[in-house]
């Protein structure tokens, strides 16, 4: 019904010209590139602050009003990109659009009690994909060669991947077992053991990372895993 709304009445000059549309990049890329650096920086900072708080371990007054205003970056940016979009609902069911729903509105709650230990972790995604529209917009070519480009993009998808990894072990180390889905061990001289334990242990092992967090002790299953190794 929204598109339909939209697309009965033509788009307004201005818009085409500084937020394009789905077929067309915007004519003036200032608003586009401001957003894009507002967005990088934003969810950097939001990052930031998240590792800061799973030291502190708590909500102080100072940091949420700093995520407060990197929240609006990010709902201007959002109304930019619907926009952008001919207001097309399907932008809000894609990645970008679960990780603002499941970040933004959880960090303002939090000055309404809610806990500090959120997804907010998961904004160096947008971080990354704010660099690479940034570097779109053509605004960096004066400032950075391609092979900077290259090495920066690198560096910031590093970032990411180890970002949501340690987030994520973090949140549901810290959160616990969910009722009904805890485990079952029985004691062994490997350690406290399960099936899913040992799936866990077949993965490391055949991925050849080899945590060495478990390990066989008997010689007959030492003498399969030397054959499941090979």
């Amino acid at each position: 019904a929204v598109n339909r709304v939209w697309s009965s009445r033509p788009t307004p000059s201005w818009a085409h010209k500084h937020f394009g549309s789905p077929d067309a990049k915007p004519e003036v890329v200032t608003l586009n590139a401001t957003l894009r650096l507002y967005q990088l920086c934003g969810s950097t900072t939001i990052c930031i602050l998240w590792v800061y708080k799973s030291y502190m371990q708590e909500e102080t007054p100072v940091v949420y009003i700093i995520e407060c205003l990197c929240c609006l970056v990010f709902i201007a940016h959002l109304f930019y990109a619907l926009v952008n979009s001919a207001w097309d609902v399907g932008y809000v069911t894609g990645i970008e659009g679960f990780i603002d729903a499941f970040t933004i509105t959880p960090l303002l709650m939090q000055g309404m009690g809610g806990s500090w230990l959120t997804l907010a972790y998961l904004r160096c995604y947008r971080m990354n994909t704010a660099f690479t529209r940034l570097v779109g917009t053509g605004v960096l070519d004066p400032y950075m060669s391609e092979l900077s480009v290259v090495y920066v993009k690198k560096l910031i998808e590093f970032i990411m991947v180890i970002t949501i990894i340690a987030g994520t072990v973090y949140l549901l180390e810290g959160l616990g077992d969910i009722p009904h889905f805890a485990d079952s061990f029985i004691h062994t001289d490997m350690g406290d053991l399960s099936f899913f334990q040992l799936t866990y242990f077949a993965m490391v092992v055949m991925s050849t990372v080899g945590f060495g967090d478990y390990s066989p002790t008997t010689v007959f299953s030492r003498f399969f895993i030397f054959f499941a190794i090979l």
